[in-house]
């Protein structure tokens, strides 16, 4: 019972420092001033030419491209775009009842053969004009643009599909107690066009937003809007610090009374 105290207490505080970390977010969130582009090259330009400029702000527009991506499994345009392709299985094993007999049991699983990530640079445009964004190291918030399960080939061929091909001599060894079910495709993009809410560092003449160099400073490039990024976060706050209170308790009862079977 002490161990399973101590592993609730943990808990406890693994989710108090999640709620920490949104409440953060969202003080961030409310504290940066939102600027137009138009703005941000103003302030830049007055400020000694713009050669040391530097302000974390927020901007809100349409994604412009004149070199987007193709998602590699739907060839969605995109400026951002992470996939992953698993294969799914089922797995026979045996055990060993009370008796002593052999009992078969199936389990399902699946491994990772495959994932990628790429961004590039775009521009979010809005009415007073235009500003250059390096969307490296951002925590984006992307669409779910694929998911797409394709039941296994009965010639065991290699999975494929967009611009994705997998070698099968790279396939990870399959088990021989494993049948392969299939392979399941998840993509998740930032389309070009669509309306995206960016907070960063506005640095250089003309300013372009970019990771802050603060460590601790938010970078974030979201297809969600500011208020409703607002709302996740107030929500998370409470969630979070109900279940923390609630772990730490269960966690300390626990602790208590292994404590007290000891003495």
């Amino acid at each position: 019972m002490l161990v399973a105290g101590l592993v609730f207490l943990a808990i406890a505080a693994g989710l108090f420092a999640a709620g920490r970390s949104q409440k953060r977010k969202l003080e961030v969130l409310e504290k940066t001033e939102t600027l137009t582009t138009a703005d941000l090259k103003s302030r830049a330009a007055a400020q000694a030419g713009g050669r040391n400029f530097r302000q974390l702000a927020e901007v809100k527009g349409k994604i412009e491209c004149a070199a987007p991506l193709s998602a590699e499994l739907s060839g969605t345009p995109c400026v951002h775009y992470s996939m992953r392709v698993t294969r799914e299985f089922e797995e026979t094993t045996f055990e060993t009842d009370p008796d002593g007999n052999q009992i078969r049991k199936t389990r399902r699983g699946s491994d990772t053969v495959a994932e990628n990530t790429r961004s590039v640079p775009f521009e979010v445009v809005d009415p007073s004009g235009r500003i250059q964004v390096d969307p490296n190291g951002a925590a984006m918030t992307a669409d779910n643009v694929l998911s797409r399960f394709d039941p296994a080939d009965s010639y065991g061929r290699a999975p494929s599909l967009g611009s994705f091909a997998l070698d099968a001599r790279r396939l990870p060894p399959s088990d021989p107690n494993r049948v392969v079910t299939g392979y399941r495709y998840e993509e998740q993009a930032i389309p070009v066009g669509r309306e995206v809410f960016v907070l960063g560092e506005a640095a250089g003449s003309p300013p372009e937003i970019r990771k802050p160099e603060n460590p601790k400073a938010r970078f974030i490039i979201s297809l969600r809007s500011e208020e409703s990024l607002k709302r996740s976060a107030g929500s998370a706050i409470g969630f979070l610090r109900a279940a923390a209170g609630l772990a730490g308790l269960a966690g300390l009862i626990m602790s208590l009374a292994a404590a007290l079977r000891l003495v």
